[in-house]
């Protein structure tokens, strides 16, 4: 399977999009730091154990944060660090839990 670049912007416009016909204006770790996660190079070889990791959340979104500044220098744990901040999206607004409609 792939995703062209063009789609993943589509796929995060849309996103976007939902968040804000929400009401979602921003996104609050609530005094949730750390979290598990999985090495990079683990997380697709099912020949052998996992290597687990803490991350965490605090740590990602200072460093997301420099991205919103002028000639931002992005990297690919960048990569990794957004895709906790979607997770935990996901878990507060569109978990069972939250009551927000999935």
């Amino acid at each position: 399977m792939k995703l062209t670049i063009d789609e993943v912007e589509r796929c995060f416009e849309v996103l976007v999009r939902m968040l804000r016909d929400r009401n979602v204006t921003d996104i609050d770790t609530r005094d949730r730091d750390i979290y598990w996660c999985v090495m990079s190079g683990d997380w697709l070889d099912f020949t052998a154990e996992a290597k687990i990791s803490v991350g965490s959340l605090d740590d990602d979104f200072s460093e997301l944060k420099k991205l919103t500044a002028k000639n931002p220098f992005p990297t690919k744990v960048d990569l990794e660090r957004l895709a906790a901040v979607f997770r935990l999206l996901a878990e507060d607004f569109f978990s069972a839990k939250s009551g927000v409609d999935q």
